[in-house]
């Protein structure tokens, strides 16, 4: 809607200076002789509809080029002779540019094509003069694979494709399109910053996203109510830290859920980088229910301790409650100081990632999974001494990290279930059916927000960040407990 305004506007403007040319050449006719009278700043639209006059930014027209035709911007010209180039196949440079002018000519001196513009009066709107669209030269000139094929040109190319909110458009796809509509293969990367480029001119930049941060969140607690958000800024107003909970994911964990949380982080990618931070329940059916998230630089003790603090807002702390993590320090630091009476119990999951990646032992691996998951003391004493005459290291692992922690049969909380527990109500379809009973519902589009000034004028700048030294990873990193499996060749 903001883009279809913006478009008629400049329409607009445009048709009243036409009418305000054509008066003046009118003038100038009866007071300059009819041989004096030829200036080229001087046009006629003619009965020409003006939609055929003027391209669609976003939507793009065909490549054909005539005089007379109009631009808004110098730089849309530009951008349709770069594509009139591809689909026909040649090479051009500029002969001339200047903020007024704009030269065009084939790159073989002997061809006689040109294309010359110029603005219209004051304004920043360009009309093509002279056009002479045959070309004399050689086929060495003619070739499919040229330098015109620039990421900016294929952002104009594909940016109609890329408005569909409901389809995917990936570079692979780009590339493929690019060379059946022009005939020019283009690498990957290539294609990929031309996508890049165009999904920042039609949402914003990442960088722009942050000052949407407290209009967004303003408008998801009306939408949802009992909605909690947080955003943390610095002394500069950079943004730092960032929660989120919802009403209806906070209702359903407090009534129809087990006081059983997972707490992790995972990194972020994009140009500002950060860690995402969750907490999760688990509902009737053993599948993941989500209850906060939370952004924020790292890892560390301050960042474990906003976020659990704004996590205890809502459930509190009782001797029911059970916090599985995968007992980082920065976590078990946090809750140790704000849960003190909750549970801390550490994932097996983490546990079993461990054993493989220091004491890659299958035998062993395979008995701390039955031994971690039995419910009778005697026979995880019997699984943990087949354990230790396996792998004494692994044995001596697992001590340290505490029995208490990772095993079922000695965790003094509730995190296992007994034979009891699976007769529970949290196990009916009724809790099940009620932890999902309320929706979330979504913002409405930018242009229907209706924010206050005071909301709207919070500044939050995008975090700063530092390029890490060296050059950047072509490969991913693999993990230790990855198998790299080899392919040899035949020497024979």
């Amino acid at each position: 809607m903001e883009r279809d305004t913006n478009y008629s506007q400049q329409l607009f403007v445009v048709v009243e200076d036409h009418q305000t040319l054509q008066n003046d050449e009118l003038n100038h006719q009866q007071s300059v002789p009819n041989d004096n009278a030829v200036d080229t700043l001087i046009f006629d639209v003619g009965t020409a509809p003006l939609d055929e006059m003027f391209d669609d930014p976003l939507h793009g027209t065909n490549t054909d080029l005539i005089e007379r035709q109009i631009f808004f911007t110098k730089k849309q010209l530009y951008s349709r002779i770069h594509l009139l180039a591809l689909r026909e196949k040649f090479q051009f440079q500029v002969s001339r540019s200047s903020l007024k002018m704009l030269t065009i000519v084939c790159a073989d001196d002997n061809c006689k094509w040109m294309l010359r513009a110029s603005s219209v009066k004051q304004s920043a709107i360009f009309m093509i003069r002279k056009f002479k669209n045959v070309h004399t030269c050689s086929i060495d000139y003619r070739r499919n694979a040229h330098e015109h094929a620039t990421s900016s040109v294929i952002t104009k190319q594909i940016m109609g494709k890329l408005d569909n909110t409901y389809a995917s458009y990936d570079p692979t796809a780009i590339a493929r399109d690019m060379e059946r509509e022009f005939g020019v293969k283009i690498s990957y990367h290539k294609a990929r910053r031309g996508k890049v480029a165009a999904l920042h001119m039609l949402h914003g930049t990442p960088g722009d996203s942050f000052q949407k941060l407290s209009s967004y969140y303003h408008l998801l607690r009306e939408s949802n109510p009992g909605t909690v958000t947080h955003i943390e800024v610095d002394s500069r107003n950079k943004f730092h830290y960032l929660f989120l909970a919802f009403g209806a994911s906070i209702r359903g964990y407090l009534h129809y859920l087990r006081t059983v949380i997972c707490v992790d982080g995972s990194h972020l990618k994009g140009p500002y980088k950060g860690t995402l931070l969750l907490a999760t329940a688990q509902d009737a059916n053993k599948q993941i229910y989500p209850l906060a998230w939370g952004i924020v630089d790292a890892e560390t003790n301050r960042s474990w301790m906003w976020f659990l603090s704004n996590l205890k807002d809502l459930i509190g702390d009782s001797n029911e409650l059970v916090l599985v993590s995968d007992r980082k320090n920065s976590i078990e630091n946090a809750i140790a100081h704000l849960f003190p009476r909750a549970h801390d119990g550490c994932c097996v999951w983490h546990m079993e990632k461990n054993l493989i990646q220091w004491y890659n032992n299958t035998s062993s691996i395979f008995l701390f999974k039955r031994v971690a998951r039995t419910y009778r003391t005697e026979d995880f004493e019997r699984l943990m001494g087949q354990l230790r005459r396996v792998s004494a290291r692994a044995y001596g692992y697992l001590e340290r990290a505490g029995f208490p922690f990772w095993s079922r049969a000695l965790f003094v909380g509730q995190r296992g279930k007994s034979l009891y527990d699976l007769y529970s109500l949290y196990y009916t379809s009724e809790y099940w059916k009620g932890a999902y009973g309320e929706a979330i519902y979504p913002v409405l589009r930018k242009v229907d927000w209706i924010v206050t000034a005071k909301i709207t004028g919070t500044h939050i700048m995008p975090p700063s960040v530092r390029r890490p030294p060296g050059r950047p990873p072509t490969q991913r990193k693999q993990s230790r407990h990855e198998c790299t499996t080899r392919l040899r060749k035949c020497t024979r």
